[in-house]
């Protein structure tokens, strides 16, 4: 330990929460924080104050105020995809410059990336509120999906829900009933068809999301789990493809990916299958901890701004 004793500050803001970890020099949690949902996209204001927030949770659960940061690593949803990267970055880093001059900016994805593979090369497939795959080789990255709700998410927690609200939808067309029917009349509060189509349509994306977890323990579900997760697969056999030589590792992290037994023996099981050379690790770290990587070779896309 040095005479000041100093930290690193992660911070991983998704779609349905924000959550900040001070780390100290052993990579130890030393303070931790959340807040609301954190989508540059959805809603920028909203997002700049719960990373404000869960960060003063944090810092105020340090040993002491004598702690110095060293310097900060924030990943953000929506930020590969936001027209406003510049005004958040001015923004945020006014509102940290009594933190630290050292404020690294980049996406979620991309911190998942740091923690999972520990600055490594390898692949990383994330399912949690949304999904996306990304490679990293020899310095360069490459991604496959996530390019949101409408135009994919493969494998997501939000599409999950979604093709077991469409399977409903369907039986009732053909005049009956599906058996996942009361669980998602009962998720969004529903007595009917039309107002579930109602309220599917009017509901934030994390409460959609959330059927998911119910829907896991359910066996007329596992269909759709086994759906999404050959969809998912395609995604990252695509990018495994597209990086010849690459280190052969690939993480599993979010919350779809690391509790959900179904998607995991199915993912497993297709990735084993076509390509047998790649080793699967379910990613259990918190994606702050990237952090603790980020001078772990070249780490392009990230925004260092001082």
């Amino acid at each position: 330990m040095t005479e000041e004793n100093t930290y690193l500050l992660g911070v991983d803001s998704g779609g349905s929460h924000v959550t900040a970890d001070c780390y100290d020099e052993q990579g130890e949690v030393i303070g931790h924080g959340e807040a609301g949902p954190g989508n540059i996209v959805l809603d920028l204001p909203q997002t700049l104050a719960n990373i404000v927030s869960a960060i003063e949770e944090a810092t105020a659960t340090l040993p002491n105020k004598d702690w110095k940061c060293q310097r900060i690593l924030i990943g953000t949803s929506g930020w590969e995809s936001s027209q406003q990267q510049e005004l958040f970055a001015t923004e945020i880093t006014s509102r940290l410059r009594d933190y630290t001059g050292q404020v690294s900016l980049t996406s979620d994805a991309r911190l998942a990336l740091l923690s999972a593979l520990e600055g490594q090369d390898g692949l990383l497939a994330i399912a949690g509120t949304g999904s996306i795959v990304y490679a990293k080789n020899a310095g360069r990255l490459s991604r496959a999906g996530g390019w949101g709700w409408l135009l994919g998410d493969e494998g997501s927690a939000y599409q999950i829900a979604a093709e077991a609200v469409k399977a409903v939808l369907h039986a009732n067309d053909q005049g009956q009933v599906n058996p996942l029917a009361p669980l998602v009349l009962s998720c969004f509060s529903a007595s009917s068809i039309p107002e579930l189509v109602a309220a599917f349509y009017q509901a934030p994306r994390p409460q959609i999301a959330g059927l998911a977890k119910q829907l896991a323990g359910q066996a007329d579900a596992a269909p759709i789990f086994a759906h999404q997760a050959k969809l998912l697969a395609q995604q990252i056999l695509l990018l495994f493809k597209r990086n010849p030589g690459i280190n052969p590792l690939l993480a599993l992290a979010g919350s779809v990916l690391t509790h959900n037994p179904l998607m995991q023996a199915e993912l497993g099981r297709i990735i084993s299958q076509q390509a047998p050379a790649l080793t699967i690790k379910i990613a259990n770290s918190p994606n702050t901890r990237g952090v603790l990587f980020t001078d772990c070779g070249d780490f392009s896309g990230v925004t260092l701004l001082s």
